[in-house]
């Protein structure tokens, strides 16, 4: 009876589970572990009580580029890369013995480990810090930029669990700056356009303007895409955010620009001399038609701004339409006004829509990931798919993308996982997510989820693996 009403109330991890570590030590020392103690972390961890594994810590890492100092690994330079850990003292765990980490690079036929293993102090006590060699990777020729994983793996000799810790990396300097200007302090919009991204391949700096101001030193970035996602009734775009955009114009970069109530806030002048077009009314169907013109191929494909897998944000009384002066319609509503043009003056290449097109749904109409792609072909971009770049293990496996993340994840796992399972660092479950027979599985957080490190763990009947993912808020 005990037993039981200890394990129903909200605080078993902290409670009972120590209760148990007490009574099976046999030395009154705790910092060399306990005859059972992996078979008890197990067994509660079976039931969704604690993580289940040991050693746990958390890490950091130190990126240096050996080379010209802007943080990107580039054609023949090295990036050090110093792995740091702090044992966690929330629990009784046992010092961290022996540990040592190897490092292993997949999706980069460019990139060459130099150094592959760090050692850590032989004796780690909950509460330490340890400082680990540092890895050395190197980028041998020019290649077209992509996103590198590397993955991490910690071993301890007093324990036989394996912990991972999984990031990409970007080989080469990003592709895309994608400016967030959305002022909803708990929008997820950001979610849609970084998913397409991903799986296009492209590399890309995320920048929100909501908490570090306009972007600066644009001009680094070939092509740009600005979004106000639902900034529908404020001023979505300022002089100020006009005059940061005709600086990277003016720089020769790429430019799209996405949302609804957008287009008649530019004065006049500015629409027509950057983008070719002018307002023409707000107010419009959900129903787009794609147009035939000389830049862009779209195949006869329509958009539709309702419905899966769209972010259904978009409302036909907040869309604007425009009148085309040197820029060509490349969309219409179905009631025939402009929705979006296209232009290129020879410098650059813009195209500004009347509506957001992280709206883009239903299941017979082209896409997010499909109109970005043709934009971006457009802009002479060259990318990389990620899904084609990084094969899937046939083992049981963990790795987490992007890590830190501020939205949504991507969880990749080996075939057989039968369950995954996400814990804070108190050892209490936040989320139970359903495997995917693909291998791939996305994480989008709620918002009363706060940002902090969690331990993502998958199982089946023979093993689990574990790997920490970092979520900002």
């Amino acid at each position: 009876l005990i037993h039981f009403t200890r394990y129903a109330t909200p605080n078993t991890f902290h409670g009972f589970v120590p209760e148990c570590i007490f009574t099976d030590d046999d030395d009154d020392d705790l910092t060399n572990g306990t005859p059972n103690y992996f078979e008890i972390l197990e067994a509660f961890s079976m039931h969704g009580i604690g993580p289940g594994v040991f050693p746990n810590f958390v890490s950091s890492y130190e990126m240096i580029d050996v080379g010209d100092g802007d943080g990107y690994l580039e054609a023949g330079e090295q990036l050090r890369i110093t792995p740091e850990i702090l044992a966690d003292d929330s629990f009784a765990w046992p010092n961290i013995e022996g540990l040592r980490a190897v490092l292993r690079l997949t999706g980069s036929e460019t990139v060459t480990i130099v150094d592959s293993i760090s050692i850590f102090a032989t004796n780690i006590a909950p509460g330490d810090v340890s400082i680990g060699d540092a890895f050395l990777i190197s980028a041998l020729s020019d290649f077209t930029p992509h996103m590198a994983e590397l993955c991490i793996t910690y071993y301890a000799e007093n324990s036989p669990l394996i912990v991972a810790d999984t990031f990409e990396i970007y080989v080469g300097y990003p592709q895309l700056l994608l400016v967030d200007d959305d002022p909803d302090t708990i929008s997820q919009i950001a979610s849609y356009y970084i998913e397409a991204l991903e799986e296009l391949g492209v590399t890309y700096l995320y920048h929100r303007t909501l908490t570090r101001g306009r972007p600066t030193d644009m001009n680094d970035f070939p092509a740009m895409l600005w979004f106000t996602a639902s900034d529908t009734f404020s001023v979505a775009i300022t002089d100020s955010d006009t005059s940061v955009i005709a600086e990277f114009l003016d720089g020769g970069g790429h430019l799209i620009l996405t949302g609804q109530n957008l287009t008649g806030q530019f004065a006049p002048s500015f629409l027509s001399s950057r983008f070719g077009a002018i307002h023409y009314s707000t107010g419009a169907s959900v129903l787009v038609n794609s147009l035939n013109n000389p830049w862009l191929d779209f195949g006869g494909e329509n958009l539709i701004l309702i419905g899966a897998p769209g972010a259904g944000n978009q409302r036909p009384e907040r869309l604007t339409s425009l009148t085309p002066i040197s820029g060509e319609p490349i969309f219409e509503y179905s009631g025939g006004d402009v929705a979006a043009i296209a232009s290129d003056n020879g410098t650059n290449k813009t195209a500004i829509f009347g509506f957001g097109i992280e709206g883009l749904g239903g299941t017979t109409f082209m896409h997010l990931p499909e109109l970005l792609e043709k934009l971006f072909r457009w802009f002479d971009m060259q990318f990389v798919s990620i899904d084609d770049n990084i094969v899937l293990p046939s083992e049981l496996s963990i790795s987490v993308y992007p890590n830190p993340f501020n939205a949504v994840c991507r969880i990749s796992t080996g075939k057989g996982v039968e369950s995954i399972e996400i814990f804070n660092i108190s050892g209490q479950l936040v989320d139970r997510l359903e495997p995917d027979p693909a291998g791939i599985i996305s994480w989008n957080p709620s918002i009363n989820v706060p940002g902090g490190v969690y331990l993502i763990q998958v199982q089946n009947p023979d093993r689990s693996v574990s790997t920490k993912a970092v979520l900002l808020r």
